[in-house]
C-alpha cells in the first residue's frame, strides 16, 4: 500500500514544473513577467502533507479512502508581508479537509464567512485596480484563485466565478476569482459520482490545493488561454485586455472534448506618476 501511495503522489503535478511568474514592485504596483505561464514546482512539504492525506485515507477503509489526486494547482504569495501571508494560511487551513459529497455546491463565502477583523483576518495588501491596498482580508483572493485553478484541473463544474478589476501577478490573466462576502462568491459543484476531500497547504510562501478521490478519473484536465491586448495610445499604460480561458478533457491522451470557461475583458490602466 505505501508503494501504492508513492505511486498516486508522484502523478500529482502542479503547474508545469518549469519557471514562475516574476514579480517585481515598482512604488506600490505590483507587475508581472510574462514571458510564459509556468509556475514553480510545488516544495516538498505539499508532498509530505498529499502524502499524510493519501495514508490517512488508506487506512480509514475501502468506503472512505480518499488515494487518488484528481487535480492540483500551486501559487507563490511570499514578499507580501506578514499579514497577508497569516491572512492566506488561516483561510487555507480552514478550508484544509472538506469533503465534497457527489453532486454537492461548495460556496466560498459560505464556508469561510466574513474576512474582516472580528474573524481574526489581519488588514493587509490585495489588489484593487492594479494597486496593492490596505483591506481587511486582503491575500483571501489569492486563496481563491488557487482553488478556482485546482478545481477546474479536476473536472469540476464552475457556477460562479468573478474576474479581478485588473490582472493579478501570481496567475495569468483569466485565470483569477476575486470573492467579497456578500456579493462576489466561488461556487462549484462535484459532478463526479463519488465524493472528493480537498487538501491544502499554505507555507512558506506556496499555496497548494489538491483534491482527493476514492479513485482515479479516466479522464484528465488541462486548461489553455487565449488573449488580445488592445492598442492604447498611451506608452505608459497597460493596455486592455481579452482572454478567452477553455478547458480541454483528455482521455487516453486524446482530446473529447474543449469547453469555454470564462471570456473576459480588463479595462486599460492608465499611467500613474
Amino acid at each position: 500500500m505505501l508503494r501504492l501511495i508513492g505511486n498516486l503522489l508522484r502523478a500529482v503535478v502542479f503547474g508545469t514544473g518549469k519557471s514562475a511568474l516574476v514579480v517585481r514592485r515598482d512604488k506600490r504596483r505590483m507587475f508581472a513577467s510574462r514571458r510564459k505561464y509556468e509556475y514553480l514546482p510545488p516544495r516538498r512539504t505539499l508532498h509530505v502533507l498529499l502524502a499524510a492525506a493519501l495514508a490517512t485515507g488508506a487506512s480509514a477503509g475501502a468506503e472512505e479512502a480518499f488515494i487518488a489526486a484528481l487535480g492540483s494547482f500551486s501559487t507563490v504569495y511570499e514578499g507580501l508581508g506578514e499579514e497577508r501571508a497569516g491572512n492566506i494560511e488561516k483561510a487555507a487551513s480552514a478550508l484544509n479537509g472538506i469533503i465534497l459529497k457527489a453532486g454537492q455546491t461548495f460556496s466560498f463565502n459560505a464556508t469561510l464567512g466574513r474576512r474582516d477583523i472580528d474573524s481574526g483576518y489581519d488588514p493587509a495588501p490585495a489588489f484593487i485596480y492594479g494597486e496593492l491596498e490596505p483591506t481587511p482580508g486582503g491575500g483571501v483572493c489569492q486563496v481563491s484563485s488557487t482553488l478556482y485553478n485546482a478545481a477546474l484541473l479536476s473536472g469540476f463544474a464552475i457556477l460562479e466565478r468573478h474576474r479581478h478589476s485588473q490582472p493579478v501577478p501570481y496567475l495569468p490573466a483569466g485565470r483569477d476569482a476575486t470573492v467579497s462576502y456578500g456579493s462576489l462568491d466561488l461556487r462549484f459543484r462535484n459532478p463526479h459520482d463519488m465524493p472528493v476531500k480537498l487538501v491544502a497547504e499554505a507555507r512558506d510562501g506556496r499555496l497548494s490545493f489538491a483534491f482527493l478521490a476514492p479513485r482515479p478519473l479516466a479522464t484528465r484536465y488541462q486548461l489553455r488561454s487565449r488573449s488580445v491586448r488592445e492598442s492604447d495610445p498611451d506608452p505608459g499604460a497597460r493596455p486592455a485586455e481579452q482572454v478567452v480561458v477553455e478547458r480541454l478533457t483528455l482521455e487516453g491522451g486524446k482530446v473529447v472534448k474543449i469547453e469555454t470557461v470564462s471570456r473576459d475583458r480588463y479595462p486599460a490602466l492608465a499611467s500613474r506618476p
